[in-house]
């Protein structure tokens, strides 16, 4: 009798610890010490098939973070973009959760772009609150 309590209670701290872990790694996802959650950006170039206009669409690698708590429950988040000599290019407020379309892979934003400042990006942010998410071009 003895060590069936003894394997139900291991059995009960296992469960917990992982159920821990995972509330954790959900939480911090790609979080450094300082508890900001860093993650990977792709910068896509797309035009509107019937306008011909431009705009840059940039998507998180990661789409486990894209939930309110990756950005301490903000609903908002700041894209930056450079240029190779540091000049801002774009700066931005989006809604965060970013956006997830059928039949799009990973949650994404839009930003409408001209075609000089697109060939000009160098690299581009997202940030909030929580989060740090990063791209070079």
């Amino acid at each position: 009798m003895r060590n069936v309590r003894l394997l139900f209670a291991l059995a009960a701290l296992v469960a917990l610890a992982a159920i821990g872990g995972a509330v954790a790694a959900l939480a911090g996802g790609g979080g450094d010490d300082d508890g900001v959650v860093r993650a990977k950006l792709q910068l896509e170039r797309y035009r509107y098939p019937g306008t011909g206009q431009l705009e840059l669409i940039v998507s998180l690698l990661d789409a486990k973070l894209n939930v309110p708590e990756s950005n301490e429950g903000s609903t908002r988040v700041t894209l930056t973009c450079w240029d190779a000599e540091g000049a801002v290019l774009i700066k931005r407020l989006h809604e965060f959760p970013l956006l997830e379309e059928e039949g799009v892979p990973l949650p994404h934003l839009h930003e409408p772009m001209s075609t000089p400042r697109l060939n000009a990006i160098a690299r581009c942010t997202i940030e909030g609150p929580g989060l740090d998410f990063e791209s070079r071009a």
